[in-house]
């Protein structure tokens, strides 16, 4: 069974996405097909629209209201499997006042709320360990351009290499270059 169809299947189980209102996928008044389209190039399921209006912080900015899935709320749900993948989903849209259905105006992934996947991938992705831009290793020695400690014997042109293409003696004699 793929993810999604897992994804559903926990969903249809949750009582609390029983109780939800109506969905309606909008727009703006130049753009009527806006929220669906961009659901379908994002990625997000008519399920994952379901959980985010359920278990998403609700807050109004600038004159419509908002709903963001966060981690932390889904960390005592069934989802807390799936957390990783559903944080930072935010919808946009309003409230009907006649029937109480949601219209939404737009959907997407804000990215600045998602957890990088570890400290460590982290601190590697970040140039924790070189101090430098993530995965390059640069020295400038008399306007020589090296990655390597044999670029310098052997004179060739340079190369860029992650951090993670080094041994520990090569990353060693390299940086002792400095």
């Amino acid at each position: 069974m793929d993810h999604n169809r897992r994804l559903e299947a926990i969903a249809s189980a949750d009582p609390l996405l029983h109780d939800l209102p109506e969905i309606h996928l909008g727009g703006t008044a130049s753009d009527r097909g806006h929220a669906r389209r961009r659901c379908q190039q994002r990625g997000i399921s008519y399920t994952k629209l379901r959980i985010a209006l359920a278990y998403g912080h609700h807050d109004h900015h600038h004159g419509m209201q908002r709903w963001t899935l966060l981690g932390r709320r889904l960390r005592s749900t069934s989802y807390a499997r799936y957390e990783r993948e559903l944080e930072g989903l935010q919808l946009v849209g309003s409230i009907r006042p006649f029937d109480g259905s949601v219209l939404l105006k737009t959907c997407k992934w804000n990215w600045a709320l998602r957890r990088p996947k570890s400290r460590q991938a982290s601190k590697e992705s970040s140039g924790y360990r070189t101090g430098r831009r993530p995965g390059l290793l640069i020295i400038q020695v008399d306007n020589i351009t090296l990655t390597d400690p044999k670029l310098l014997a052997e004179n060739l042109s340079p190369r860029y290499l992650s951090p993670s293409d080094l041994d520990k003696s090569q990353f060693k004699a390299i940086m002792s270059l400095r």
